[in-house]
């Protein structure tokens, strides 16, 4: 039976139309049949964002499917806590339950039928408030198509009305909580300090945010949250242009989003199987990360030059939950993007060489690899793109030499580049490992 998206869909979206329109173009797929749009104004001073921000709310006209389509947007600035918290209240003014996406979050197709699914059967289940799209190696080996857990997780989710009445934006019961340590009664010591502390930041308006007050009041309500046995939300927001996911090598970045099997296996008990906000982080020396890097940068380089792509891929998998850094190498990124240049994925291809580009963290000769491919496989605008990423990292701006140095990377000419334009032989130098 092919399926039918009834579930409303919340948009939050601001200032970043390149992630708006990738993540627009997933709910255009899915075809709701309501779309609310939430958006915030532009900030006095920020020198272009309104432009952005207008060029954001043109999805309002890109709806092209039969959609009950509601906008509400600020016309000044209102920061991320009061205008996600009042869009969201907005919405549950008008629905009873909805699916929400904020603009960086990339869902795969079976995230909506997955949200419609478990907010039908949980519906009248009040111990149950959030469904989270993401897991980032939780709830490993379960047999089931989805977990409960405590803690809160909201990069692509949906809830219901009755479980967004519990949120107070003002946390108004912590300052009783932290005086009398409730929380430390069901966290553990590392876990309270965290929470604690991130509880108070937000309490106090040290940081601009709306998700800590939603966790707070579910961890007070002893509130169980759906996580799925696969990842079904990737983050393609992590750069200098994001709110808060300003690094884009940390390991959050880098879980893809994958498909739900259906008919879903419901678990039979309804237990937390552990706190998603609960880590074990490992203390290793630097000289412990070095090694390791090194260890897993050869294992890459020996399932590459055996072309066993799928092999690579599920390495980075492995390197994802048991590497000892806490961040990923820009080498890893590499080998992941060129296994899916060599499957022919372009999409995934594309994504993680853009992301390298932008952040000039990997030789020009490696770009070169990449621009070559996509123009062997008439991919031109992809080519194009990446070779003029590279003109603008070497900041030429000259018609004649960009086409002389279009050339010259067209046959992978490094000799004709460094000899000619010796202050570009940094870009062409392999990354130094550490």
């Amino acid at each position: 039976m092919d399926f039918k998206l009834t579930t409303p869909v919340a948009f939050i979206i601001f200032n970043r139309p390149d992630v708006t329109f990738k993540v627009f173009e997933r709910i255009r797929q899915a075809k709701p049949d309501k779309l609310f749009i939430i958006a915030d104004g532009s900030r006095e001073g920020k020198i272009g964002e309104a432009e952005k921000c207008a060029q954001c709310r043109t999805i309002k006209d890109m709806v092209d499917w039969n959609c009950e389509v509601h906008i509400n947007f600020a016309e000044k600035n209102m920061g991320c806590k009061n205008r996600v918290y009042s869009g969201i209240s907005w919405v549950f003014e008008n629905v009873d339950e909805a699916i929400i996406l904020e603009d960086d979050c990339l869902p795969s197709a079976s995230f909506f039928r997955f949200c419609q699914e478990l907010l039908e059967k949980y519906r009248y289940d009040t111990r149950v408030t959030v469904i989270s799209g993401s897991n980032h190696n939780y709830l490993n080996g379960i047999k089931e198509s989805y977990g409960f857990v405590s803690g809160t997780f909201m990069w692509g989710w949906a809830t219901w009305k009755r479980a967004w009445k519990l949120n107070d934006i003002d946390m108004t019961l912590w300052p009783e909580c932290r005086k009398n340590k409730y929380l430390k009664r069901i966290l553990s010591q590392k876990h309270y300090l965290e929470l604690s502390n991130a509880f108070q930041a937000t309490y106090e308006g040290k940081i601009d945010t709306w998700d800590y007050q939603f966790a707070f009041a579910n961890y007070l309500n002893h509130s169980l949250d759906i996580v799925p046995k696969v990842n079904m939300i990737r983050n393609i927001g992590f750069n200098t242009d994001a709110t808060h996911t300003l690094n884009f090598l940390v390991k959050d970045a880098f879980y893809f989003e994958e498909e739900m099997e259906f008919p879903l296996v419901h678990p039979k008990i309804m237990l937390p199987l552990e706190d998603i906000t609960e880590s074990v982080e490992p203390n290793p020396s630097q000289e412990e990360i070095l090694l390791d890097i090194n260890q897993r940068t050869s294992t890459f380089v020996e399932l590459i030059n055996a072309e066993k792509y799928d092999a690579v891929i599920y390495y980075f998998k492995d390197t994802l939950k048991n590497s000892l850094s806490l961040i990923m190498h820009p080498n890893y990124i590499y080998f992941l993007a060129y296994a899916y240049l060599m499957k022919n994925d372009y999409e995934h291809a594309f994504s993680l060489a853009d992301t390298l580009i932008i952040n000039k963290v990997i030789p020009i000769q490696q770009f070169i690899i990449f621009a070559r491919v996509f123009f062997m496989q008439d991919h031109f605008e992809e080519g194009f793109y990446i070779w003029n990423k590279i003109l603008d990292i070497l900041n030429i701006e000259d018609a004649f030499l960009k086409n002389e140095l279009i050339s010259a990377i067209k046959s992978a000419d490094i000799k004709f580049l460094s000899e000619k334009y010796p202050n570009i032989q940094k870009w062409l130098t392999p990354p130094v490992l550490g």
